[in-house]
């Protein structure tokens, strides 16, 4: 049986032991006595099962032992800090330390809270005065689950992405804009990035936020686009390439990314089209995919980390690496080689393509060897 963790709320019952003048505190909002979470009271009087709890003038009616409803009652002479929220008193005595397990609890969040409930009077008492001001220094108290932590790693892959795209070259500005359907053109940019030249397509997601990069693969001396190798990276949310914006009377198309290529022949000017993004092509980010298989790392010491920050540097150490790839975008630089400005080597080599792709019988006899040359330059 599968329950709803929004609609389903699990409790522990104990027994407390209560008199007239007890202090006693709701522990959830009573809807129906219009009474709120935390609201203290004082047992005015017991009659067998029923209490008569006063609550600021108010007094309600609870039969703990006959309703379940009726057992969110707890003393009130202690209550913890998350407990105290909202709550207004005129003394308050605090115990806290940064020692044992009382280290676990304090952070500047719950301070906050602990000192800011009195209206009159603050006493503390702690362990180590000195050793707790340096830990609430360094503990605000934000804490992550395993989702958060997952979600918060899909947000850097995003920005890292989202950096790369900025980085990168707009194709309509380089020589490639001549060798690539117009379309690709338009809607996508050139990255030196990685060590092989790639189209970037913006992928959003069911918002219209960008979260990601579909990467094409690119030969920029050929415009041949290697569609079979192409992935998606960033965050796990990133669903829609928005190809071409059109007409929206005009009803869009969708296709798979594994259709790209037939979608850039079928495209009219007037329709919008769309690539939905498919699972079997996203290339997610290793640490997110452990964590999520199996909480084996230690998630305390990773959120230590900013991630954002090493991604970033990463990316900047990336684009240093890759000047000499930047120069070939541009519009002077980006050209065939000729024979003249080839080396020996590499004129032997262009010679012996051409001497192949004229001779019927040698590229028979060469099949495996042109496989890996039109691959490398294209058809």
């Amino acid at each position: 049986m599968t329950l709803n963790p929004d609609a389903v709320t699990l409790y522990q019952a104990h027994k407390i032991t209560v008199s007239p003048g007890e202090k006693i505190r709701l522990t959830v909002t009573d809807k129906e006595r219009m009474a709120a979470n935390n609201e203290i009271g004082i047992v005015k009087k017991i009659e067998g099962d029923t209490l008569l709890i006063d609550f600021n003038g108010k007094t309600l009616t609870y039969q703990p032992n006959q309703e379940m409803s009726d057992r969110h009652l707890d003393y009130t002479y202690a209550v913890t800090a998350y407990a105290s929220q909202g709550a207004s008193v005129p003394y308050v005595i605090v115990y806290d330390g940064a020692s044992d397990n009382k280290a676990k609890l304090a952070a500047l969040d719950n301070t906050y809270v602990e000192f800011s409930r009195s209206k009159t009077h603050v006493q503390v008492y702690l362990d180590d005065t000195e050793k707790w001001i340096k830990h609430i220094e360094t503990h605000s108290g934000e804490r992550f689950s395993a989702h958060d932590f997952i979600k918060r790693q899909d947000d850097q892959l995003a920005v890292s992405e989202k950096t790369l795209w900025e980085q990168s070259k707009v194709i309509t500005q380089t020589a490639l804009a001549k060798k690539v359907d117009p379309v690709i053109a338009e809607a996508g940019r050139l990255s030196s990035l990685n060590k092989s030249p790639e189209i970037l397509l913006p992928v959003v997601n069911e918002n219209g936020i960008h979260r990601g990069n579909y990467h094409l693969p690119v030969g920029i001396y050929t415009g041949n686009i290697d569609f079979e190798s192409a992935s998606y990276q960033g965050a796990k949310e990133g669903k829609y390439i928005i190809l071409q914006k059109g007409d929206e009377s005009v009803e869009p198309k969708t296709y798979q990314t594994d259709q790209l290529p037939g979608a850039l022949k079928q495209i009219e000017t007037d329709t919008t089209i769309v690539i939905e993004i498919t699972q079997e092509k996203e290339k997610l980010n290793e640490l997110a995919t452990t964590v999520e298989e199996s909480l084996s790392i230690d998630i305390d010491k990773a959120l230590n980390l900013d991630i954002s920050e090493t991604l970033l540097k990463d990316v900047e150490s990336k684009l240093l690496e890759s000047e000499d790839s930047e120069k070939l975008m541009n519009d002077e630089e980006l050209s065939l080689p000729t024979e003249n400005n080839l080396s020996i080597d590499e004129a032997d080599s262009d010679k012996e393509s051409k001497r192949l792709d004229n001779d019927e019988v040698n590229i028979l006899h060469h099949e495996e060897k042109q496989k890996i040359k039109e691959k490398e330059y294209g058809d």
